[in-house]
C-alpha cells in the first residue's frame, strides 16, 4: 500500500477505534448502572449525562493519543469579525434546513418501503432529557468535543493534501458518525462548511460557536415552541405569549435561512481555496483517501449503526 493511502488508512483506523471505544464504554457503563439501578435505564435525562462520558468524556483523551502519533500542521490564524460571524449563523442556519429537508424526504421513502416510520433518536432525546441535559450536554459539551474531534484532530493532520480534501473527509466522518440517516445529510453540509471556517481562520473557537449556537436552537428553543407548533397544526388556540414566542422563532428562523442563502450563493467564491495550503498532489484521490483498510472499516462500522436504527 503506498504512502498516502496508508496515511489515510491509518486516519481510518483511528475513527475506527474511536467508534469501537464508544460502543464498548457504552455496555459497560450500561452493565454498571443495571448493577447499581436498573431504574437508572429508563431515566433519559440521567442516561443523556451518561451517553456523555462514554461518547466524549473518556473516549477523548485517547483518540487524542492515538491522532498525535500522525503528524500535524498549525493553520495562520485570522480574526472574524461580528459581521462575518453573524453571516455565518445564517449559512448555518440555511445548511441545517436543506440537510432536514434531505433527512426527512430520504427517512419518509424508505418507511414507506419497509412499512414503518423511520424515527429520529435525536428528537427522541432532546425530548424526552429535558431542558437542563439539553443545555449542558448537547449545547456545551458536544460541540465542543465534536470540533475538537472532527475538525481540528482530523484537519490539523489532513490539510497538506489541501483544502478540499479535509473538508470532504471533515464533512463525511462527521456525518457517518451520527449514525442515523435523519442527521446523516445536515451533519454532512454542516460538517463541510465548519470545516472550511476553521480552515480559513485557523481557529476552532468559531466553529464551536456555531455549532452550540445551532444545537441551542435545535435542543433548547425547540422545546418551547415544538408543543405550540403542534397545538397551531391541530387547531388549537395559543396563548398571547406563545403566539408572541412562535411568530418570533418563525420570523427569525426564515430571516436567517434566506439569509443564509443569499450570502451562500454570494460568498460561494470565496469558500474555493487556491491551493496554496496543498504539500500533497493525490493522483487517484477517491481511491486513496476512501478505497483503504481504515477508511473502508469506520463506515462499515457506522454503516451498520444507520441501518440499525431504521431496522
Amino acid at each position: 500500500m503506498e504512502a498516502n493511502r496508508r496515511f489515510f488508512s491509518k486516519i481510518g483506523f483511528n475513527y475506527f477505534a474511536l467508534g469501537i471505544i464508544i460502543v464498548v464504554l457504552n455496555i459497560i457503563i450500561g452493565l454498571i448502572i443495571n448493577a447499581i439501578d436498573p431504574r437508572i435505564l429508563s431515566n433519559q435525562t440521567l442516561m443523556t449525562f451518561f451517553s456523555a462520558i462514554w461518547t466524549y468524556l473518556l473516549p477523548l483523551p485517547i483518540f487524542i493519543y492515538i491522532m498525535r502519533k500522525t503528524e500535524s500542521k498549525t493553520l495562520e490564524k485570522h480574526n472574524m469579525n461580528i459581521k462575518t460571524f453573524i453571516i455565518c449563523i445564517s449559512i448555518t442556519m440555511f445548511l441545517m434546513w436543506i440537510g432536514n429537508m434531505m433527512g426527512v424526504v430520504i427517512t419518509a421513502g424508505i418507511g414507506s418501503l419497509i412499512q414503518h416510520d423511520v424515527v429520529n433518536p435525536v428528537n427522541e432525546v432532546i425530548n424526552n432529557s429535558g431542558l437542563i441535559a439539553n443545555l449542558i450536554i448537547i449545547t456545551l459539551i458536544a460541540p465542543i468535543f465534536e470540533e475538537l474531534i472532527f475538525r481540528k484532530l482530523l484537519i490539523d493532520r489532513t490539510i497538506k493534501y489541501g483544502g478540499t480534501i479535509s473538508v470532504l473527509l471533515s464533512a463525511l466522518l462527521f456525518a457517518f458518525f451520527h449514525g442515523n440517516l435523519s442527521q446523516f445529510f445536515y451533519a454532512f453540509l454542516l460538517g463541510g462548511f465548519f470545516a472550511i471556517i476553521y480552515i480559513k481562520t485557523g481557529q476552532i473557537k468559531y466553529t464551536i460557536g456555531l455549532h452550540m449556537i445551532i444545537n441551542f436552537i435545535g435542543s433548547v428553543v425547540s422545546l418551547f415552541v415544538s408543543q405550540p407548533l403542534m397545538d397551531l397544526a391541530n387547531g388549537s388556540v395559543l396563548s398571547p405569549t406563545s403566539t408572541v414566542g412562535v411568530l418570533l422563532y418563525i420570523l427569525i428562523t426564515l430571516g436567517l435561512t434566506f439569509m443564509g442563502l443569499i450570502y451562500s450563493i454570494k460568498y460561494f467564491d470565496k469558500s474555493k481555496f487556491d491551493g496554496s495550503e496543498k504539500e500533497i498532489i493525490l493522483k487517484n484521490p477517491v481511491d486513496t483517501i476512501l478505497l483503504n483498510p481504515g477508511i473502508i472499516c469506520f463506515i462499515l462500522l457506522m454503516s451498520y449503526t444507520i441501518f440499525t436504527s431504521i431496522a
